[in-house]
């Protein structure tokens, strides 16, 4: 490399790659992070898929509870109205759930931006 040329190194279609600047120790601990930082997605990651299958076995656990309380009230002679009962409750306590769920989060996202503004 000629000595007036830009200090950056090109891949063979002299496509720009990375600055040659960086000192080994520098691009090392920006290694170090970001593996830190895919470790930190990964197991990120991980627990929610983890929560997501407990939340799952809970919400059979729970299906299979009410519809087994509905058809005992009703009798196993009003099996349409016991599934429709069922359907009616689980989707009022779903939107219940959701509005909550919304409404927290809104509020948390807010007050991280109120922060982020502040700073």
């Amino acid at each position: 490399m000629q000595s007036n040329e830009n200090p950056a190194s090109f891949d063979n279609n002299n496509i720009f790659v990375k600055p040659v600047d960086v000192s080994a120790p520098e691009r090392m601990r920006e290694i170090r992070i970001m593996d830190n930082e895919l470790k930190l997605q990964f197991v990120d990651t991980f627990a929610k898929l983890i929560t997501a299958a407990f939340a799952m076995v809970a919400a059979l656990a729970w299906n299979n509870a009410i519809q087994t309380l509905i058809t005992n009230a009703l009798g196993t002679g009003n099996e349409v109205l016991a599934l429709f009962i069922y359907a009616i409750i689980v989707t009022i306590i779903a939107v219940i759930a959701v509005v909550w769920i919304t409404r927290s989060f809104n509020k948390l996202h807010t007050m991280v931006e109120k922060e982020k503004k502040s700073e």
